[in-house]
């Protein structure tokens, strides 16, 4: 059985993830995107492309607790939830 690595499996985008004292962020399409539950993701290394299934929220509780962290903007495109990651 050979397995293709490569294969953007149907639904899934690529994505990376970066950080700063603001949060963890998807970058899909070069638009940053805020995890509302980050521990779907937290196994994979920043700036290593995955792919992840997910959808747009408005109700992040997660990110609203990191509101506080800092004093800078992150700008972001919105809040996400990741359903499914590879």
């Amino acid at each position: 059985m050979i397995l293709n690595s490569c294969k953007k499996t149907e639904g899934f985008v690529s994505t990376i993830m970066i950080n700063d004292c603001t949060g963890w962020y998807l970058q899909i399409d070069k638009k940053d995107y805020l995890v509302c539950n980050f521990d779907m993701v937290s196994k994979y290394k920043l700036g290593k492309e995955f792919y992840v299934q997910y959808f747009k929220t408005d109700d992040c509780e997660q990110a609203d607790a990191m509101t506080i962290r800092c004093m800078i903007v992150h700008p972001i495109e919105s809040h996400i939830i990741v359903l499914n990651t590879q």
